[in-house]
C-alpha cells in the first residue's frame, strides 16, 4: 500500500513466508531498484490494483480495518483512493520509484509463539 502522509510517501508491503523472511526483503528491494517496466506492464498493474480496491470493498472488515490503521497512523482517512490511484500515469510512476530510499525503512518481523 502507498500512502501520502504530508509531503510523503509511505509504502508498505505485507508479505507472509514460513522462513527467509531476508530473502523476501531482498527481493522487494531489487524489484524496486531496477525498475524496468513498460506501459503495458504498467497499465495491466494498475488494473489489478484498482480491481483489487474494488473487491475489498466488499468485506466490511477490511473497511474497518484500514480505516483504522490510516486514523492511528496518518489521522485522516484517504476517501478517495481510486481516484488517487485512477490518476498515476506511467511517467509518474517511474519518476516516483527513483526517489524511493530503501534505507529508510523499518521491518517488522512476527513469529509464533513456541508452545
Amino acid at each position: 500500500r502507498i500512502t501520502k502522509v504530508g509531503d510523503y510517501y509511505v509504502i508498505s508491503f505485507h508479505v507472509s513466508v514460513k522462513k527467509n523472511e531476508d530473502e523476501a526483503i531482498d527481493i522487494i528491494d531489487k524489484t524496486i531498484k531496477n525498475f524496468n517496466y513498460d506501459k503495458d506492464d504498467f497499465s495491466l498493474l494498475k488494473k489489478a490494483i484498482l480491481n483489487s480496491l474494488i473487491l475489498s470493498t466488499e468485506d466490511v472488515n477490511e473497511i474497518c480495518h484500514k480505516i483504522v490503521n490510516q486514523i492511528r497512523l496518518f489521522g485522516n482517512v484517504v476517501d478517495n483512493e481510486y481516484e488517487l490511484i485512477s490518476n498515476i500515469d506511467f511517467d509518474t510512476l517511474k519518476e516516483f520509484s527513483s526517489l524511493i530510499i530503501l534505507d529508510n525503512r523499518s521491518v517488522v518481523v512476527l513469529e509464533k509463539k513456541a508452545d
